[in-house]
């Protein structure tokens, strides 16, 4: 089998691997070295593409995607610069939550330090910001399909919310005439091809629990505090806050509503602060407050508890 016709093989089980954890969503920008990946996902009839020819317009693009969807959206790139203009993009992913795969093309390793064009070290270029990150070796038969299909099944499975990304490395030549067909190599894969579930599968079973105190704790003067979260948990934590009798200060990003509207203003207050002030348990959901005066409460109130309550760890 030639190069680019196994080239393509390889990119084409990378991205029906992804599809099989609600892939539907794929961002393409031009370029030559992402070309097997460009050509596997046009061909699977599972995902909807898009375009942009500037990447770090389509990083936020494929943000945009993900926050409107509520599913993973991915992204491919060529090597070179165009992967360092998906980093803005990439960060908000993780600051945000939304899962997002960045799929960018690389040289091979033999291209790598030896002055070749577009080619920089793309290993580990996003430090710390991805959740999860991924260096694929260059596509060989020696590298059975079911390890490709199981490492990014593991990926996805601990891609919780963030960005994944995938460093893919592809030798010339990239494309070519061959008439796509299956191989031993994608046959090893048996009925998976037939089925619609991950190769690697595996079963989170979130457990939820009341605290121990808590019939004592709800008697105590209490404040809610919504910060950045979803529509569905803002209605939900202004229901809950109204039948505790606490008041719900809502940041702007806290999608609940309002009940008390325009906080930024009447936090200034001496008065109200004095009456927030007595609060003797803080609870807040979700995180990156804005508002200034909201954020001014925050930092010098003094209850006997605040707790932090985030689907996001700090970063």
């Amino acid at each position: 089998m030639s190069n680019s016709s196994f080239n393509r093989q390889w990119a084409k089980v990378i991205l029906e691997t992804l599809t099989r954890h609600g892939l539907r969503h794929i961002c393409i920008a031009p370029g030559s070295r992402s070309t097997p990946l460009t050509l596997a996902a046009a061909a699977n009839h599972k995902l909807i593409c898009h375009t942009h020819f500037d990447e770090r317009g389509l990083g936020h693009l494929a943000l945009g995607l993900a926050k409107a969807t509520q599913q993973p959206v991915a992204v491919i790139v060529t090597s070179g610069t165009a992967v360092a203009n998906l980093y803005p993009a990439l960060i908000e992913a993780g600051l945000t939550g939304e899962r997002v795969i960045f799929l960018t093309a690389d040289r091979p390793p033999e291209l790598i330090n030896c002055g070749a064009n577009q080619a920089i070290r793309q290993q580990g270029i996003f430090a710390s910001h991805p959740s999860e990150t991924l260096s694929l070796p260059r596509p060989t038969a020696d590298i059975p399909a079911r390890w490709l299909v199981s490492t990014l099944d593991n990926a996805m499975n601990n891609l919780v919310h963030g960005a994944l990304h995938v460093n893919c490395p592809f030798a010339e030549p990239l494309y070519g005439d061959d008439i796509e067909h299956d191989t031993p190599w994608t046959q090893a894969l048996g009925k998976w091809w037939q089925s619609d579930k991950p190769w690697l599968q595996e079963t989170l079973s979130p457990s939820v629990t009341t605290h121990p105190q808590w019939d004592r704790l709800r008697q105590k003067k209490g404040v809610v505090i919504a910060g950045r979260i979803s529509a569905k948990e803002g209605i939900a934590v202004a229901k809950w806050a109204s039948q505790l009798g606490w008041p719900l200060l809502g940041d702007v990003l806290s999608q609940t509503g309002q009940p008390l509207p325009c906080a930024d203003l009447w936090l200034n207050n001496p008065q109200v602060k004095a009456e927030l002030n007595q609060a003797e348990i803080v609870i807040q959901f979700g995180s990156s407050l804005t508002g200034k005066r909201l954020l001014q409460w925050q930092a010098n109130c003094s209850p006997q508890m605040y707790w932090v309550i985030d689907a996001i760890p700090d970063v």
